[in-house]
């Protein structure tokens, strides 16, 4: 940030400039902003589902899962609360459940065994994993 002294000079916080463009925190920015697109992309598909456009859905969620923080989320080497692994869980379910009523119950089952691997403790979740198996 920039302080005024006068109308015509500012005092340049030169450690705060470094800051903002320094490695890190441009890769911190670039996750954020990564991160952001993938809730929305998640929020659209949830629309579709809403408004019966299942198809939509189903590929506003495989789409979901093929962005790079998503694909690479993993249940051993993430954070707690890490909303990219929660993103990846809930794709994978829904889709799941898609795909189940849809009539494609292999897929369905794959992408339930998914969820389940980031997550067993929904119950449904092992429901209807036992009813596609």
């Amino acid at each position: 940030g920039a302080r005024r002294i006068h109308p015509m000079i500012s005092i340049v916080d030169i450690e705060s400039a470094e800051r903002a463009s320094h490695p890190l925190e441009v890769a911190r920015r670039g996750i954020e902003a990564q991160e952001s697109a993938n809730a929305a992309l998640y929020s659209l598909a949830l629309q579709h589902e809403a408004s019966g456009r299942l198809a939509n859905a189903t590929a506003a969620y495989r789409q979901l899962l093929d962005q790079p923080l998503i694909a690479e989320a993993d249940a051993l080497h993430a954070a707690p609360g890490d909303p990219s692994l929660r993103l990846r869980f809930l794709a994978l379910m829904n889709l799941s459940n898609l795909e189940a009523s849809g009539g494609e119950p292999e897929q369905a089952l794959q992408h339930a065994l998914g969820a389940v691997a980031l997550d067993e403790r929904d119950g449904r979740l092992w429901l209807r994993i036992g009813r596609l198996a």
